[in-house]
């Protein structure tokens, strides 16, 4: 068995989150419901969604090409 660590599917950077209390966050950014909370952090300055998304869907799609036909296990954070 082979295994190996691709850092490309790491969790998302908390970016200018890093570091604040979730009270903070929903008093600073004056989010109402759960889905403001998550539309802020999910669009921070260093890594915003479409930056994360396109790093894991790349690592996918290389691990996917590079071993296919065979069965692999993805685990992640």
């Amino acid at each position: 068995m082979e295994i190996i660590e691709d850092k490309r599917f790491m969790e998302q950077t908390f970016g200018e989150f890093k570091g604040m209390k979730h009270a903070d966050i929903v008093e600073k950014y004056n989010c109402k419901i759960h889905s403001d909370e998550t539309r802020v952090y999910r669009n921070n300055k260093v890594e915003p969604l479409k930056k994360f998304n396109a790093r894991v869907s790349d690592a996918y799609r290389e691990v996917s090409e590079k071993y296919k036909g065979k069965n692999i296990l993805i685990v992640a954070h």
